[in-house]
């Protein structure tokens, strides 16, 4: 077995900023101005180092795997840059580098239209590949014609329609309809050249409704902040005219600068130099460094860049169609055949949260919306107004791009999960892993820095779900608790991922893989990993040991379910298995010295109130509906010790309910129990499916994610405390806390709202909490994780 050979990154730890500086032999990273990293295997570079070289000048990365850069490495100086000899496929992140006067760009996947964006858009370059520049006459005059012609495509198609109040929605849609309109009618150059002239089109286009359009709006901040210590500061007019400063937390795995959008900026954005006050001490091993409490509003979108780079790792034969996240199903009306997942940005509704889509244009900063809460908090039953603690949103990130194109907002983040503290177990760290397309993230909380980035070699991988597992493993002699993170998906292989040596270092399958759509370890057989996907199988993941983490897997279990596995959840203490199918809530036994190699039908099914059982029970002509269509079970989790939550898809509710009682309910070989909850939690009346519920056991609070972008959150055990103290009738109890998505669209947009603005809907695949309730995290249809930090 050949050694797996992993990529290196260039991250903000003290141990690598010392190796750059024995390379240069300089003092601090802002002397270095000659550096050269060539024949390194590095595929990515993290703003966090590179940004502190403020007086770099030369940097040579040839025979590397760089792809791209984030978009602020912050190298303003940058004269010489050598990526001889790459996997560049496009050269817009070079915009970044406007100083540029020597670049080399040769051997990499790039066309010769590539090569005349390069000179377009770096004014400065003499020398290109190793030859002066020598087209830079022929690019001025063929931008001199093409700007006419764009000129008179306005003035006869579109001039006409402007007027005076356009929201921005309008003069998008009219910027986007004229770009269209120049690609398809201007042809110029040769057909080599036909992205370059594509691409100049677009440039002259957004420039040019810009000037037309200015009078028409307030204007908007036109330079990019410039981050100091990862805040910058901008004034905001209120309503009263007052101005006001405002901070904002950039987070230090930012690779994209975010400003409001706002038309009530009234000045141009300035750095600030913030003295940090002394943080509370972290629950988790993980060093952190000190950081600023920020401003939670507004909140800019982190394309975070890793301080660890994506680990290799082996090739998997064989691929599957991708399975998951299903078609709309509805509690009137369910399909007989049995849904697969797919994007759930087609499961709907109107509401009014959602993010916007900003076309990124040369020379303007992003934008990101305010946080603003259109929604007000539904009234409390019997003052369960004063239940739980407030969040804020700390970090918004987007780190699981494809290509780690930072406009990335179609990739679905799949699932999150805290990682366990294994040195307090119980306990989770403020650590979170991620997962979506085809990437596993694992992010700080607090900073919002992504400590450590996995990716699959093959692009069609897309990796619907994770579970953390804490197992002893033997460390220079010494038996230590060790995290192991397990992720699949799509391809029906489970990888098990090491994430402190950042490598996946074993992968379990079947000779016959079916998309995986979740996972769960086993709480008191902490190498037990139980895999859901039309059935479910038990394994045994084995102890890894020795340098190159060798381990033996066996399977252990195979149970025969009803319908496509949705969720899962152990209950050691009756030695229970419960599934969430898409057609019921079903059980198992699992006596762990009764194994058996047959496969195992369940032994209970769980019957939850459900409105849409009881409007369907009997339908139209009188007919018993078919047995096997039950209802679908996409959330379920375990609150306390035999407490239960779940959820039926489309019911807006959320039952609590004890496993125990129920199994106390069996009568002889009758497995249907249908149970009356202890707690109902009023959920959104939403049609969407596989919208998840978390928890941390023992903490006491829900949280589950709408189709409109917000987040429910329950202080189950408070909430009970005080229903049952009030002596009152027990309603369903109302949320403690509803927090909105923190971007929003303005009013105008709004009112232009179409059927085709559904597909930019913010849709909270899944949310999870810590164990001491510090933060949540939301994770999206648009490639976005947010962080929530209680107040």
């Amino acid at each position: 077995m050949s050694q797996q050979v992993v990529p290196r990154t260039w991250s903000s730890s003290p141990l690598v900023e010392r190796m750059i500086l024995d390379f240069t032999a300089c003092q601090t990273l802002q002397d270095v101005i000659n550096l050269d990293l060539s024949k390194r295997k590095i595929s990515t570079l993290d703003p966090a180092v590179f940004s502190k070289m403020v007086g770099l000048e030369v940097l040579n990365l040839s025979n590397n795997r760089i792809s791209g850069f984030p978009i602020n490495l912050g190298l303003r100086r940058l004269r010489v840059l050598n990526l001889h000899h790459n996997h560049l496929k496009s050269v817009a992140t070079l915009e970044q580098f406007p100083d540029l006067e020597e670049l080399n760009i040769e051997n990499n996947l790039l066309s010769i239209a590539d090569h005349y964006i390069a000179v377009y858009m770096l004014p400065k370059l003499k020398i290109l590949n190793g030859k002066d520049v020598d087209i830079r006459e022929t690019v001025q005059n063929m931008e001199d014609t093409l700007m006419a012609k764009v000129t008179e495509v306005w003035n006869e198609n579109f001039l006409a329609e402007l007027k005076e109040g356009m929201s921005r929605a309008e003069i998008r849609t009219l910027e986007q309809n004229f770009i269209e309109m120049l690609n398809s009618q201007i042809q110029f150059g040769p057909d080599a050249l036909v992205d370059f002239t594509n691409y100049m089109l677009t440039t002259l286009a957004e420039k040019h409704v810009t000037q037309e359009t200015g009078h028409l709006r307030k204007p908007l901040l036109e330079q990019p902040a410039v981050p100091v210590n990862n805040k910058v500061q901008i004034l905001i007019q209120d309503e009263t005219g007052h101005t006001i400063q405002q901070t904002l937390d950039i987070g230090n795995g930012a690779s994209q600068m975010e400003l409001p959008e706002e038309e009530d900026i009234v000045s141009t954005v300035e750095p600030v130099v913030e003295k940090r006050p002394a943080d509370e001490e972290p629950q988790e091993s993980i060093p952190e460094p000190k950081k600023a409490k920020s401003d939670a509003v507004p909140l800019p979108v982190a394309a975070a860049t890793p301080s660890a780079e994506p680990a290799e790792e082996t090739k998997v034969d064989g691929e599957r169609t991708s399975p998951v996240k299903a078609e709309k199903k509805t509690a009137k009306s369910k399909s007989k055949a049995t849904p697969v997942r797919k994007d759930p940005s087609a499961n709907t509704r109107k509401g009014t949260v959602a993010i916007k889509k900003e076309k990124t244009s040369k020379g303007k900063a992003a934008k990101a919306a305010k946080v603003e809460t259109k929604k007000k908090l539904p009234p409390q039953a019997d003052g369960a107004q004063e239940v739980g603690v407030a969040y804020e949103p700390v970090h918004l990130l987007r780190c699981h791009s494809k290509e780690d194109d930072p406009n990335d907002t179609a990739t679905n983040v799949w699932k999150c999960a805290f990682e366990p503290n294994s040195e307090q177990p119980g306990n989770s760290t403020w650590s979170v892993a991620t997962c979506g397309s085809n990437i596993v993230c694992v992010i700080d909380c607090k900073t919002g820095i992504v400590l450590k980035k996995y990716q699959h070699t093959k692009e069609k991988e897309e990796f619907y779900c994770i579970a953390w597992t804490t197992i002893e493993m033997d460390i220079d002699g010494q038996k230590k608790p060790t995290n192991i993170l397990a992720s699949a998906g799509t391809k029906g292989t489970i990888k098990l991922l090491h994430p402190q040596q950042l490598l996946c270092y074993a992968e379990i399958k079947e000779r016959k893989c079916k998309p995986v759509n979740c996972l769960t370890f086993h709480p008191s057989n902490p190498t037990w990993l139980i895999c859901g996907t039309e059935d479910i199988v038990i394994w045994d993941i084995g102890v890894p040991h020795g340098a190159d983490f060798k381990c033996k897997h066996r399977k252990l279990l195979n149970l025969s379910a009803p319908g496509r596995v949705l969720g899962l959840i152990v209950v050691p203490s009756l030695d229970f298995l419960l599934a969430g199918c898409d057609n019921g809530c079903y059980g198992w036994n699992i006596d762990t010295n009764a194994f058996s190699k047959r496969e195992k039908n369940h032994s209970l099914e769980v019957l939850l109130p459900s409105k849409a059982r009881l409007a369907s029970a009997i339908n139209e002509d009188g007919e018993e509906e078919d047995e096997n269509e039950g209802d679908m079970i996409d959330g379920l989790a375990v609150l306390k010790d035999n407490l239960i939550a779940s959820k039926v898809a489309c019911d807006g509710s959320i039952h609590i309910w004890n496993l125990k009682e129920a199994k106390g309910m069996e009568k002889g070989s009758e497995r249907e129990v249908t149970i009356t909850p202890l707690y109902s939690l009023e959920w959104c009346d939403s049609d969407s499916v596989y919208l998840d519920i978390g928890t941390w056991p023992g903490c006491g609070v829900l949280v589950s994610g709408d189709d409109q972008g917000e987040v429910w959150v329950y202080d189950v055990f408070k909430q009970a405390e005080l229903a049952k103290s009030a002596g009152s009738k027990l309603e369903p109890f109302k949320p403690s806390q509803l927090l909105p998505w923190p971007e929003s669209r303005d009013e105008d947009e709004e009112k232009a709202e179409s059927k085709d603005d559904q597909e930019e809907r913010i849709i909270v695949n899944d949310v999870s909490i810590s164990s001491d309730c510090k933060y949540i995290v939301s994770v999206t249809n648009k490639n976005l994780v947010c962080v929530w930090e209680k107040a």
